[in-house]
Protein backbone atom coordinates (compact mmCIF):
# COMPACT_ATOMS: atom_id res chain seq x y z
CA UNK A 1 0.00 0.00 0.00
CA UNK A 2 1.30 2.93 -0.95
CA UNK A 3 0.76 6.40 -0.62
CA UNK A 4 -0.32 8.83 -3.30
CA UNK A 5 0.05 12.72 -2.95
CA UNK A 6 -2.46 14.98 -5.48
CA UNK A 7 -2.16 18.64 -6.12
CA UNK A 8 -3.45 19.42 -2.73
CA UNK A 9 -1.92 18.54 0.60
CA UNK A 10 -5.52 18.10 1.89
CA UNK A 11 -6.21 14.99 -0.64
CA UNK A 12 -2.64 13.76 0.00
CA UNK A 13 -4.41 10.20 1.42
CA UNK A 14 -7.73 10.54 -0.73
CA UNK A 15 -6.07 7.44 -2.69
CA UNK A 16 -3.86 4.77 -2.66
CA UNK A 17 -2.58 2.33 -4.78
CA UNK A 18 0.20 -0.05 -5.03
CA UNK A 19 1.43 0.93 -8.40
CA UNK A 20 2.87 4.74 -6.64
CA UNK A 21 5.83 5.28 -5.26
CA UNK A 22 6.72 6.31 -1.42
CA UNK A 23 8.15 9.67 -1.51
CA UNK A 24 10.61 11.15 -0.23
CA UNK A 25 10.90 11.15 3.36
CA UNK A 26 11.83 14.75 3.63
CA UNK A 27 9.20 16.02 1.26
CA UNK A 28 6.92 13.29 3.03
CA UNK A 29 6.99 15.22 6.43
CA UNK A 30 6.24 18.80 5.29
CA UNK A 31 3.50 18.11 2.89
CA UNK A 32 1.81 15.06 5.53
CA UNK A 33 1.89 17.72 8.48
CA UNK A 34 -0.57 19.87 6.91
CA UNK A 35 -2.51 17.43 4.76
CA UNK A 36 -5.92 15.68 6.06
CA UNK A 37 -6.84 18.67 8.18
CA UNK A 38 -9.17 20.65 5.83
CA UNK A 39 -8.06 24.46 4.97
CA UNK A 40 -7.44 25.69 8.57
CA UNK A 41 -4.23 24.05 8.33
CA UNK A 42 -2.77 24.81 5.01
CA UNK A 43 -0.06 27.40 4.99
CA UNK A 44 0.17 30.86 2.97
CA UNK A 45 2.60 30.12 0.30
CA UNK A 46 3.63 33.94 1.40
CA UNK A 47 3.59 34.11 4.74
CA UNK A 48 3.89 30.46 5.86
CA UNK A 49 1.76 30.44 8.26
CA UNK A 50 -2.26 28.74 8.74
CA UNK A 51 -5.09 30.43 9.87
CA UNK A 52 -4.18 29.80 13.79
CA UNK A 53 -0.72 31.51 12.63
CA UNK A 54 1.17 29.04 13.27
CA UNK A 55 3.89 27.10 11.01
CA UNK A 56 4.28 23.60 9.95
CA UNK A 57 7.62 23.16 10.80
CA UNK A 58 9.74 24.73 13.94
CA UNK A 59 9.87 28.28 14.42
CA UNK A 60 13.06 28.40 16.48
CA UNK A 61 12.52 32.08 17.84
CA UNK A 62 8.97 32.09 18.64
CA UNK A 63 7.62 31.07 22.06
CA UNK A 64 4.27 29.52 22.26
CA UNK A 65 2.57 28.93 25.91
CA UNK A 66 0.10 26.36 26.13
CA UNK A 67 -2.28 27.97 23.22
CA UNK A 68 -5.87 27.65 23.94
CA UNK A 69 -6.43 26.81 20.07
CA UNK A 70 -2.58 25.74 18.51
CA UNK A 71 0.89 26.12 18.35
CA UNK A 72 3.64 26.05 16.01
CA UNK A 73 5.47 22.24 16.34
CA UNK A 74 8.58 22.30 18.16
CA UNK A 75 11.81 20.70 16.80
CA UNK A 76 11.43 17.73 19.33
CA UNK A 77 8.21 16.93 18.39
CA UNK A 78 9.29 17.78 14.55
CA UNK A 79 12.47 15.14 15.19
CA UNK A 80 9.16 12.53 16.54
CA UNK A 81 8.04 13.11 13.27
CA UNK A 82 10.45 12.63 11.59
CA UNK A 83 11.92 9.13 12.75
CA UNK A 84 8.38 7.97 12.81
CA UNK A 85 8.01 8.52 9.00
CA UNK A 86 11.63 7.32 8.28
CA UNK A 87 9.86 4.19 10.67
CA UNK A 88 6.89 4.17 8.30
CA UNK A 89 8.63 4.61 4.88
CA UNK A 90 10.97 1.72 5.67
CA UNK A 91 9.24 -1.12 5.87
CA UNK A 92 8.42 -3.13 3.00
CA UNK A 93 5.02 -4.42 4.03
CA UNK A 94 2.88 -1.36 3.31
CA UNK A 95 -0.42 -2.96 4.15
CA UNK A 96 0.80 -4.52 7.64
CA UNK A 97 3.06 -1.70 8.16
CA UNK A 98 0.72 1.01 8.16
CA UNK A 99 -1.98 -1.10 10.13
CA UNK A 100 0.52 -1.81 12.78
CA UNK A 101 1.84 2.03 12.94
CA UNK A 102 -1.68 3.71 13.17
CA UNK A 103 -2.50 0.48 16.14
CA UNK A 104 0.82 1.88 18.05
CA UNK A 105 -0.58 5.39 17.78
CA UNK A 106 -3.83 4.70 19.88
CA UNK A 107 -2.08 2.22 22.51
CA UNK A 108 0.15 4.97 23.26
CA UNK A 109 -2.74 7.16 24.03
CA UNK A 110 -4.35 4.50 26.24
CA UNK A 111 -1.53 4.12 27.81
CA UNK A 112 -1.94 7.91 29.25
CA UNK A 113 -5.17 8.12 29.63
CA UNK A 114 -7.32 5.31 28.85
CA UNK A 115 -8.82 2.49 31.85
CA UNK A 116 -8.35 -1.21 30.92
CA UNK A 117 -11.19 -2.17 28.82
CA UNK A 118 -11.70 1.30 26.57
CA UNK A 119 -10.65 2.17 23.00
CA UNK A 120 -9.82 5.65 20.93
CA UNK A 121 -10.55 6.71 17.93
CA UNK A 122 -8.30 9.36 16.23
CA UNK A 123 -9.48 12.82 15.02
CA UNK A 124 -8.72 15.74 13.75
CA UNK A 125 -10.08 18.64 16.11
CA UNK A 126 -12.68 18.67 18.84
CA UNK A 127 -15.49 19.58 15.80
CA UNK A 128 -14.77 16.34 14.25
CA UNK A 129 -15.14 14.51 17.80
CA UNK A 130 -18.41 16.05 17.79
CA UNK A 131 -19.50 14.53 14.47
CA UNK A 132 -18.03 10.83 15.25
CA UNK A 133 -19.65 11.28 19.15
CA UNK A 134 -22.84 12.28 17.52
CA UNK A 135 -23.10 9.42 15.29
CA UNK A 136 -21.73 7.25 17.84
CA UNK A 137 -24.90 8.02 19.99
CA UNK A 138 -27.05 7.88 17.19
CA UNK A 139 -26.44 3.95 16.61
CA UNK A 140 -26.11 3.02 20.01
CA UNK A 141 -29.75 4.61 21.01
CA UNK A 142 -31.39 4.69 18.09
CA UNK A 143 -34.47 7.19 17.00
CA UNK A 144 -34.93 10.67 17.23
CA UNK A 145 -31.86 12.11 19.12
CA UNK A 146 -31.29 15.56 21.34
CA UNK A 147 -27.99 17.20 21.60
CA UNK A 148 -27.93 19.07 24.64
CA UNK A 149 -24.81 21.52 24.07
CA UNK A 150 -22.81 22.68 26.84
CA UNK A 151 -21.21 26.66 26.14
CA UNK A 152 -21.06 26.44 22.40
CA UNK A 153 -19.41 29.87 22.80
CA UNK A 154 -16.47 28.97 24.91
CA UNK A 155 -15.28 25.95 22.67
CA UNK A 156 -15.40 26.44 18.76
CA UNK A 157 -17.76 28.34 15.86
CA UNK A 158 -18.36 24.89 14.39
CA UNK A 159 -19.59 23.67 17.21
CA UNK A 160 -23.33 24.10 16.85
CA UNK A 161 -23.40 23.26 13.24
CA UNK A 162 -21.56 19.35 13.90
CA UNK A 163 -24.14 18.76 16.83
CA UNK A 164 -26.63 18.57 14.17
CA UNK A 165 -24.88 16.39 12.10
CA UNK A 166 -23.82 19.41 9.60
CA UNK A 167 -20.87 20.39 7.60
CA UNK A 168 -19.21 22.69 10.00
CA UNK A 169 -16.74 24.41 7.35
CA UNK A 170 -16.91 24.50 3.15
CA UNK A 171 -13.54 22.43 3.23
CA UNK A 172 -13.20 18.59 4.99
CA UNK A 173 -10.25 16.53 5.68
CA UNK A 174 -9.62 15.03 2.49
CA UNK A 175 -10.15 18.00 0.19
CA UNK A 176 -13.34 17.86 -0.92
CA UNK A 177 -15.76 20.75 -1.24
CA UNK A 178 -19.14 21.22 1.06
CA UNK A 179 -21.74 23.84 1.84
CA UNK A 180 -21.28 24.33 5.92
CA UNK A 181 -24.56 24.26 7.53
CA UNK A 182 -25.47 21.63 4.92
CA UNK A 183 -26.37 18.11 6.34
CA UNK A 184 -23.91 14.93 6.23
CA UNK A 185 -24.60 12.06 3.23
CA UNK A 186 -26.64 9.96 5.57
CA UNK A 187 -28.17 12.24 8.31
CA UNK A 188 -30.40 14.59 4.68
CA UNK A 189 -33.46 13.51 6.95
CA UNK A 190 -31.88 12.95 10.39
CA UNK A 191 -34.07 14.28 13.25
CA UNK A 192 -31.53 15.58 15.04
CA UNK A 193 -32.90 18.65 17.73
CA UNK A 194 -29.80 20.69 19.17
CA UNK A 195 -30.15 22.45 22.96
CA UNK A 196 -27.30 25.18 23.68
CA UNK A 197 -27.21 25.51 27.62
CA UNK A 198 -24.47 28.67 28.40
CA UNK A 199 -22.38 29.07 30.96
CA UNK A 200 -22.69 32.78 31.39
CA UNK A 201 -25.33 34.90 30.92
CA UNK A 202 -26.71 37.46 28.33
CA UNK A 203 -23.77 40.17 30.31
CA UNK A 204 -20.81 37.78 29.85
CA UNK A 205 -21.56 36.41 33.60
CA UNK A 206 -20.61 32.96 34.77
CA UNK A 207 -24.17 31.77 35.99
CA UNK A 208 -24.47 29.54 39.24
CA UNK A 209 -23.55 25.66 38.60
CA UNK A 210 -27.19 24.87 40.00
CA UNK A 211 -28.82 26.34 37.75
CA UNK A 212 -26.81 25.01 34.64
CA UNK A 213 -27.76 21.59 36.35
CA UNK A 214 -31.23 21.99 36.66
CA UNK A 215 -31.26 23.70 32.95
CA UNK A 216 -29.74 20.28 32.00
CA UNK A 217 -31.97 18.60 33.97
CA UNK A 218 -34.88 20.15 32.23
CA UNK A 219 -33.74 19.70 28.81
CA UNK A 220 -32.97 16.14 29.04
CA UNK A 221 -35.91 15.33 30.92
CA UNK A 222 -38.67 16.93 28.24
CA UNK A 223 -37.11 14.94 25.28
CA UNK A 224 -36.91 11.60 26.91
CA UNK A 225 -40.65 12.58 27.98
CA UNK A 226 -41.28 12.97 23.90
CA UNK A 227 -39.60 9.48 23.33
CA UNK A 228 -36.53 10.74 22.22
CA UNK A 229 -32.54 9.75 23.09
CA UNK A 230 -30.29 12.31 24.22
CA UNK A 231 -26.72 12.66 23.64
CA UNK A 232 -25.68 15.06 26.79
CA UNK A 233 -22.11 17.33 26.86
CA UNK A 234 -20.12 18.18 29.91
CA UNK A 235 -17.50 20.93 29.07
CA UNK A 236 -14.47 19.96 31.21
CA UNK A 237 -12.52 23.59 31.34
CA UNK A 238 -13.17 25.74 28.21
CA UNK A 239 -10.90 28.14 26.26
CA UNK A 240 -11.53 30.93 29.17
CA UNK A 241 -10.80 27.93 31.59
CA UNK A 242 -14.32 27.25 32.83
CA UNK A 243 -16.81 24.37 33.06
CA UNK A 244 -20.36 23.38 32.95
CA UNK A 245 -22.52 21.30 33.82
CA UNK A 246 -21.40 18.88 37.13
CA UNK A 247 -20.10 15.74 36.86
CA UNK A 248 -22.78 14.83 39.29
CA UNK A 249 -25.85 15.91 37.34
CA UNK A 250 -24.10 14.36 34.23
CA UNK A 251 -24.62 11.22 36.32
CA UNK A 252 -27.86 11.58 37.46
CA UNK A 253 -29.14 12.21 34.04
CA UNK A 254 -27.51 8.95 32.64
CA UNK A 255 -28.98 6.98 35.61
CA UNK A 256 -32.23 8.10 35.51
CA UNK A 257 -32.21 6.95 31.67
CA UNK A 258 -29.40 4.59 30.91
CA UNK A 259 -31.15 3.42 27.76
CA UNK A 260 -31.88 6.77 26.55
CA UNK A 261 -28.68 8.54 27.01
CA UNK A 262 -25.36 8.88 26.39
CA UNK A 263 -22.72 11.46 28.11
CA UNK A 264 -19.50 13.17 25.87
CA UNK A 265 -16.99 15.24 27.88
CA UNK A 266 -15.03 18.25 26.32
CA UNK A 267 -11.75 17.71 27.79
CA UNK A 268 -9.84 19.01 24.59
CA UNK A 269 -8.21 22.10 25.85
CA UNK A 270 -6.58 18.66 28.31
CA UNK A 271 -6.25 21.35 30.95
CA UNK A 272 -7.24 18.65 33.69
CA UNK A 273 -5.53 15.66 35.51
CA UNK A 274 -5.46 12.13 33.70
CA UNK A 275 -6.66 10.87 36.78
CA UNK A 276 -9.64 13.35 36.10
CA UNK A 277 -10.37 11.95 32.65
CA UNK A 278 -10.23 8.36 33.73
CA UNK A 279 -12.37 8.80 36.25
CA UNK A 280 -14.80 10.36 33.35
CA UNK A 281 -14.22 6.65 31.67
CA UNK A 282 -14.99 5.14 34.62
CA UNK A 283 -18.23 6.72 34.77
CA UNK A 284 -19.25 5.46 31.13
CA UNK A 285 -18.78 8.82 29.70
CA UNK A 286 -17.19 9.12 25.99
CA UNK A 287 -13.99 11.98 26.53
CA UNK A 288 -12.71 13.93 23.65
CA UNK A 289 -8.85 15.32 23.97
CA UNK A 290 -6.69 17.38 21.69
CA UNK A 291 -2.77 17.20 22.05
CA UNK A 292 -3.30 20.87 20.23
CA UNK A 293 -3.92 23.19 23.70
CA UNK A 294 -2.23 22.54 27.00
CA UNK A 295 0.35 20.39 25.77
CA UNK A 296 1.23 22.73 23.00
CA UNK A 297 1.17 19.96 19.71
CA UNK A 298 0.55 21.16 16.51
CA UNK A 299 -3.13 21.63 15.35
CA UNK A 300 -5.47 18.52 14.62
CA UNK A 301 -4.42 16.32 16.58
CA UNK A 302 -7.12 14.96 18.76
CA UNK A 303 -8.92 11.80 19.62
CA UNK A 304 -12.15 10.31 21.04
CA UNK A 305 -12.15 7.59 24.07
CA UNK A 306 -14.69 5.60 24.27
CA UNK A 307 -15.76 4.07 27.93
CA UNK A 308 -16.21 0.11 28.02
CA UNK A 309 -19.79 0.42 29.54
CA UNK A 310 -20.44 2.19 25.64
CA UNK A 311 -18.22 0.05 24.08
CA UNK A 312 -20.01 -3.18 25.18
CA UNK A 313 -23.38 -1.60 23.85
CA UNK A 314 -22.01 -1.99 20.32
CA UNK A 315 -22.66 -4.67 18.40
CA UNK A 316 -22.84 -2.85 14.96
CA UNK A 317 -21.90 1.15 13.92
CA UNK A 318 -24.84 2.33 11.31
CA UNK A 319 -22.95 5.53 10.71
CA UNK A 320 -23.61 8.35 7.92
CA UNK A 321 -21.53 7.76 4.72
CA UNK A 322 -20.77 11.58 5.10
CA UNK A 323 -18.63 10.48 8.08
CA UNK A 324 -16.12 9.49 5.49
CA UNK A 325 -15.37 12.89 5.07
CA UNK A 326 -13.95 13.13 8.21
CA UNK A 327 -12.61 9.83 9.17
CA UNK A 328 -10.40 7.18 7.99
CA UNK A 329 -10.48 3.71 8.22
CA UNK A 330 -7.33 3.21 10.46
CA UNK A 331 -8.49 5.96 13.00
CA UNK A 332 -10.81 3.14 13.94
CA UNK A 333 -9.36 0.47 15.80
CA UNK A 334 -9.26 -3.10 14.31
CA UNK A 335 -12.37 -3.87 17.09
CA UNK A 336 -14.87 -1.23 15.94
CA UNK A 337 -13.93 -1.63 12.22
CA UNK A 338 -15.45 -4.82 12.35
CA UNK A 339 -18.56 -3.39 13.95
CA UNK A 340 -19.08 0.06 11.12
CA UNK A 341 -21.08 -0.23 8.49
CA UNK A 342 -20.13 2.91 6.43
CA UNK A 343 -18.68 3.04 2.94
CA UNK A 344 -14.65 4.34 3.85
CA UNK A 345 -13.37 6.59 1.14
CA UNK A 346 -9.87 6.80 2.74
CA UNK A 347 -7.55 4.14 3.86
CA UNK A 348 -5.43 5.83 6.28
CA UNK A 349 -4.80 9.72 7.30
CA UNK A 350 -1.09 10.00 7.48
CA UNK A 351 -1.13 14.01 8.45
CA UNK A 352 -3.42 12.91 11.55
CA UNK A 353 -0.90 9.95 12.73
CA UNK A 354 2.48 12.37 12.42
CA UNK A 355 0.81 15.19 13.90
CA UNK A 356 -0.69 12.66 16.85
CA UNK A 357 2.72 11.32 17.11
CA UNK A 358 3.86 15.31 18.05
CA UNK A 359 1.91 15.89 20.35
CA UNK A 360 2.40 12.21 21.92
CA UNK A 361 6.17 13.15 22.00
CA UNK A 362 5.02 16.30 24.46
CA UNK A 363 2.43 14.40 25.96
CA UNK A 364 4.75 11.73 27.06
CA UNK A 365 7.26 14.06 27.93
CA UNK A 366 5.17 16.02 30.16
CA UNK A 367 4.18 12.54 32.12
CA UNK A 368 7.82 11.70 32.92
CA UNK A 369 7.87 14.67 35.13
CA UNK A 370 7.25 14.12 38.92
CA UNK A 371 3.55 14.15 40.04
CA UNK A 372 4.04 17.27 42.49
CA UNK A 373 5.42 19.67 39.39
CA UNK A 374 2.78 18.09 36.47
CA UNK A 375 -0.34 19.31 39.10
CA UNK A 376 1.44 23.04 39.54
CA UNK A 377 1.41 22.83 35.60
CA UNK A 378 -1.94 22.25 35.22
CA UNK A 379 -3.00 24.59 37.73
CA UNK A 380 -0.90 27.48 37.02
CA UNK A 381 -2.45 26.83 32.56
CA UNK A 382 -6.19 27.27 34.20
CA UNK A 383 -5.69 30.27 36.38
CA UNK A 384 -3.48 31.81 33.39
CA UNK A 385 -6.15 30.78 31.30
CA UNK A 386 -8.65 32.39 33.16
CA UNK A 387 -7.21 35.73 33.80
CA UNK A 388 -6.76 36.11 29.97
CA UNK A 389 -10.09 35.99 29.70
Amino acid sequence: MQILARNSPTNALSAMSPKRQWMSAAAGVDLFLTAGGDGRILVDPVTKRNRYATTATPSRHEIFLSSSTASTITSRAYQAVEMAWAELTADTNDCQGINAWFDRIRARLLDLYGIEGSDVILTGYGTDAELIGLAIAESVLGGRLTNVVIAPAETGRGVLRAARGAHFLDSTPFGQDRRAGSPLNGWDNADIAVEPIEIRDSQGNLRGAANVDAEARLRASAAIQKGRSVLLHRLETSKTGRSGLTVAAASQILAGAPNQVLVVVDCCQLRCSRERVQQLLQLGFMVAITGSKFFGGPPFSGALLLPPKILGRIRQLALPDGLADYSSRLDWSPDLRAKVWMRWTNAANLGLGLRRIAALSEMERFFALPDDLRSKVLVASVVESVAVF
